[in-house]
């Protein structure tokens, strides 16, 4: 038998629409095991155990099509139209341009208490970047999870889809993820000795793949 527990109080609001709220919750027991929120909370101690502490930030990207859950279904994935064309990356003029959706999409944000700290269209037709502003690593985690859902459904109320696939097309850039992870001990960043080669310290070149 699987037992969960709610963790988060209050939910956080997931519409821009109305009062919707997303309550998450996790394993307790010996299924906190096999819980991704257990785990990293398990690694997220033993990191503790040794004088560190964590915080990250998330960076998606994702595609917006001018498309719904009829019409990806009625035409071939190459018929899909981006919400815009061309491969303009941090473009001004189309930020401008999509000043409305981008609004709801800061202010969908800050309902739900996932910050950011970046928003702007990416190389690739339709791609835009949003960069969760950095926070306990558990925390982080947990604004991801919620923020790729969130978007999904607001890009459903504008008529449009969102994908956070890596390759779309074999035609257009790919997107990506990335997670930013800060490691610090006694308030110091453990990535960081100023007297080191390239200010890169012992700690941090041992995670290098050259070594």
């Amino acid at each position: 038998m699987l037992t969960c527990v709610f963790y988060q109080a209050p939910g956080r609001s997931v519409s821009h629409l109305g009062s919707q709220y997303l309550y998450l919750a996790e394993f307790t027991g010996a299924h906190e095991n096999i819980c991704p929120r257990g785990v990293l909370r398990k690694v997220l101690r033993r990191a503790a155990d040794h004088g560190y502490d964590c915080t990250a930030g998330f960076e998606f990207e994702f595609i917006l099509f001018k498309e719904n859950a009829d019409t990806i279904e009625e035409k071939p994935f190459g018929e899909w139209a981006p919400l815009t064309r061309g491969p303009f990356g941090y473009s001004i003029a189309r930020s401008i341009a999509q000043h409305e959706l981008f609004g709801e999409i800061l202010a969908l944000c800050e309902k739900a208490r996932i910050p950011l700290s970046g928003l702007h269209f990416e190389t690739g037709p339709g791609v835009v970047e949003a960069s969760l502003r950095q926070c306990d690593a558990l925390e982080a985690a947990d604004r991801a999870t919620i923020f790729k859902s969130m978007i999904k459904a607001w890009a459903q109320t504008r008529g449009m889809m969102a994908t956070f696939i890596a390759k779309v097309s074999e035609k257009w850039p790919g997107q990506s993820g990335h997670i930013h992870i800060s490691m610090s001990s006694d308030s110091q960043n453990a990535f960081y000795d100023g007297d080191a080669f390239g200010n890169v310290s012992d700690l941090m070149r041992q995670l290098s793949p050259d070594n």
